[in-house]
């Protein structure tokens, strides 16, 4: 028998990984998670390469 969510894992999944970096000191976090499909937003992008750009870019936070 065909296990087809293990399939569909191996073939269009992948890993999403987050991580957080002081800016002011050397500690990092660092988490790693899989993922078999993301939502990007399109509406605002002129093409599905810039709408993953924006998926991926850093952010910087306060606190």
């Amino acid at each position: 028998t065909l296990n087809l969510p293990q399939i569909c894992s191996k073939v269009l999944g992948g890993k999403f990984a987050d991580q957080k970096i002081c800016k002011d000191c050397p500690h990092r976090y660092s988490r790693e998670e899989d993922f078999t499909l993301i939502s990007v937003d399109i509406r605002h992008s002129q093409n599905l390469k810039e709408s993953l750009e924006q998926y991926v870019i850093g952010e910087l936070l306060d606190g």
